[in-house]
């Protein structure tokens, strides 16, 4: 896995902090945080798998400042896709550790992390599968051009909010 940015190492009193607030981290995510405190991978990665998944991040303990109200309690977010999508690792029960597939565009409040897709069964696992951006491959261009395509629009929607094309007092 190739990274085009390496947060370095977690704090380990950050670190501590963050536990002490969510719980104790499984083993192999811990792992990866006590190294490398969040990452963004080139181009865009895929999850190997019977589905091609996008990759773009490995969010860090810092990165809490995107997690949204709405992820399925028990949950904490670990990547995104790039698109708006991100992975989320179950904190309890069975299926502690798994890391399951959240679509922006679903309601989690009423999917708890059990009713999505599940992605790998362990953080580990899922480091395993992600394999770098591979031009050769038709199905990488076509999943890497979909979710430049969706950055676009996003980018886009951002600078209309930020900048409108019309004065904000000709609005009424």
């Amino acid at each position: 896995m190739i990274f085009v940015t390496d947060n370095g190492p977690a704090n380990a009193l950050a670190l501590a902090d963050f536990e002490s607030k969510i719980g104790q981290l499984p083993e192999d995510y811990r792992d990866f945080i006590s190294i490398h405190n969040g990452v963004e991978l080139v181009g865009t990665a895929s999850l190997r798998g019977p589905d091609k998944w996008s990759v773009y991040t490995i969010e860090g303990i810092q990165a809490t400042d995107f997690w949204r109200e709405d992820y399925p309690t028990s949950s904490m977010p670990v990547a995104t896709d790039g698109s708006g999508n991100t992975y989320l690792m179950s904190l309890e029960g069975d299926a502690r550790g798994s890391i399951y597939f959240y679509n922006h565009e679903q309601s989690a409040v009423e999917n708890p992390v059990g009713n999505l897709v599940c992605v790998a069964e362990s953080f580990a696992e899922f480091l395993a599968r992600i394999q770098d951006f591979d031009p050769e491959d038709p199905e990488d261009v076509k999943l890497f051009q979909l979710i430049q395509e969706r950055r676009r629009g996003a980018e886009e929607q951002l600078q209309a909010i930020l900048k409108p094309q019309k004065p904000w007092w000709k609005f009424w």
